[in-house]
């Protein structure tokens, strides 16, 4: 197997200005629009998918663009793709990593394969969520593709798809995409890959390479369903306009400010958006040129899983339970049989107040070594003996906000094991509550109906970590929570118990939830707040929810249904300057 390594940040500043001037003579084409060396690149690309010559370094991604604006009529296609990466011609280059510390199978790609319908320009895989493999390394997720025919040769198309590869185990996103050529009679070339962003922010790197395309034709039963389903999706999206598009609206405000430049690098940011009337999105970046499927991109939730799992899910059982956040934790997680849990609540696992850690810091357990112990176990056994046995009792449940991911996870075991209790042995909470329930209300798309979990026959899902998301899911949620405020202020019958909502989402007379170490920072029902009446000049106390994820994600619920989010692999989780802007827009005081 031959994986190439290119360590550019251990050469001297001349060799290394070389190597950048000819990084750049290399790459095909230089920007995302249709100019001559674009369409060389494309050009170029299509020639080298017929040909068993490696592609040695990055191109930039404007080779996965239609250089065509001929539409397709006929719906030829359908049937099964299965892509095998050929180990010689794959290539990885680790930016923040040594190469020593890259495993033997790191750079090479899993077998991807999916079945699929060509609905005209589109390519709709059946398999969206995540897909589990045999990979010691990497799972994946296969988007909504594009095909078109070849100017030159008509009977001949193109395919790009664009596809993630997700860490074992954890929620690391790397977000790339493939493209190969295809005829009428279903014959291929090969094809050719290309990561270039990520959202994770200990592992960035640039894979590229070739592979093998096997398409076997075949009628797909539910192709009918699945063509319905995909343009519902389309047209339940929120309509977006570029960001910059805000100035025109709004003069005052500095749309700069909203990519919060001021704090995170243009490179360690992923995306971010503003939702009003219209969803305002930002340009995908990537190392080599925009990434040509930003609607696809699909996004870690990390920790805002713990208000998107673990508060909704409270949030949906209580409205049913009305007594669940005062269920005991000993009485639905056998592995917690200690005394030192006899008292802890489901409302205190979901507001980190278990009164169990070793360190008095906030986030001092969470940051911690130890911590590992629970985030690179594979089964339930491993995880739930972390969380219930690890940690010891320092004070009494209610008291203290502590930040355990591992407390989240008790609570997703906890409603595991209620949930079966009131529907069956086979029930399951992410399942039974959240997908039935939930996501089809809110129009998730099919990206969000997986979930990582333990890798062992019961499969627990994490609850505290492990969605997966695109930017008009995230944008969706300001909407769905207001919906549900209105249905209940219009004493309709709405899906959340509200009174526990509200108090979430700061919309009561008086701040709400733990407080933390820090007196503009607060915890509630699995929903972070900040005090924004300082830096925004309110004569009233003004606190706004958020939710937070691991390495710098913020999703920001304004109270007039407005809604700002980022989501980068910084290490940053300030967006005050963005919400300044948006103040100018409308006072978030009143």
């Amino acid at each position: 197997m031959k994986i190439i390594f290119l360590l550019v940040n251990k050469i001297n500043k001349h060799t290394k200005m070389w190597a950048i001037v000819l990084g750049g003579l290399l790459l095909f084409g230089v920007s995302a629009c249709k100019s001559n060396d674009s369409v060389k690149s494309h050009n170029l690309m299509e020639t080298n998918l017929f040909s068993s010559k490696a592609i040695n370094s990055p191109v930039n991604m404007a080779v996965f663009l239609p250089e065509t604006d001929q539409l397709i009529e006929d719906n030829f296609l359908q049937g099964h793709i299965r892509l095998t990466p050929n180990a010689k011609q794959s290539f990885i280059a680790p930016i923040n990593v040594k190469a020593k510390d890259i495993g033997p199978l790191q750079g090479l790609l899993p077998n991807i394969e999916f079945d699929f319908i060509q609905h005209k320009q589109t390519i709709i895989p059946l398999q969206r969520g995540l897909q589990l493999t045999q990979h010691p390394h990497w799972d994946y997720i296969v988007g909504l593709g594009k095909i078109w025919p070849q100017e030159e040769q008509k009977a001949l198309f193109k395919i790009a798809m664009p596809f993630s590869l997700v860490e074992k185990n954890q929620n690391c996103v790397h977000n790339g995409a493939l493209t190969f050529l295809i005829d009428y009679q279903g014959k291929t070339s090969n094809f050719y890959y290309q990561i270039s962003s990520e959202t994770c922010l200990y592992f960035n790197a640039d894979f590229w390479g070739k592979g093998q395309v096997n398409y076997q034709a075949k009628v797909i039963p539910t192709a009918k369903t699945v063509i319905e389903n995909f343009k519902d999706e389309i047209a339940n999206r929120i309509k977006t306009k570029n960001i910059k598009e805000l100035k025109n609206k709004y003069h005052d405000i500095n749309v700069a400010k909203l990519s919060l430049k001021n704090i995170i690098s243009r490179e360690k940011m992923t995306l971010y958006g503003v939702v009003d009337q219209y969803h305002y999105v930002s340009d995908c970046q990537t190392r080599h040129g925009l990434y040509p499927f930003c609607d696809e991109l699909v996004l870690p939730s990390y920790s805002t899983a713990k208000s998107l799992f673990a508060g909704l899910a409270m949030l949906r059982l209580a409205k049913i339970y009305p007594n669940i956040y005062h269920e005991k934790v000993t009485d639905w997680v056998p592995a917690c049989d200690q005394q030192s849990w006899q008292e802890v609540t489901l409302g205190h696992l979901l507001n980190m107040t278990s009164g169990h850690y070793l360190s008095n810091k906030d986030t001092g357990d969470e940051d911690a070594k130890h911590s590992l112990i629970f985030f690179n176990a594979k089964t339930h056994q491993e995880k739930i003996r972390y969380s219930c046995r690890y940690l010891p009792k320092k004070q009494p449940a209610g008291e203290r906000f502590i930040y355990h991911t591992s407390d989240t996870y008790l609570l997703g075991t906890a409603l595991t094991h209620f949930i079966k209790a009131k529907k069956g042995k086979h029930a399951d909470i992410f399942n039974d509550v959240l997908v039935n329930d939930l996501w089809p209300v809110i129009g998730f798309s099919p990206v969000v109906y997986s979930t990582r979990r333990t890798i062992d026959e019961l499969q627990q899902p994490f609850s505290g970590y492990g969605l997966f998301l695109l930017r008009d899911d995230i944008a969706k949620l300001s909407r769905f929570f207001n919906q549900q405020l209105l249905m209940y202020s219009t004493a309709q019958e709405s899906l959340l118990e509200v009174k526990n909502l509200k108090e979430a989402l700061q919309r009561l007379d008086h701040p709400s939830g733990v407080k933390t170490s820090y007196d503009f920072l607060r915890y509630s029902n699995g929903f972070w707040a900040r005090k924004v009446s300082d830096f925004l000049g309110c004569k009233k106390e003004t606190w706004l929810p958020f939710m937070s994820g691991y390495g710098g994600i913020s999703i920001v619920l304004l109270p007039d249904g407005r809604e700002f989010y980022y989501v980068s692999d910084s290490g940053k989780f300030s967006w005050r300057s963005a919400i300044k802007e948006l103040h100018k827009i409308k006072a978030i005081c009143d």
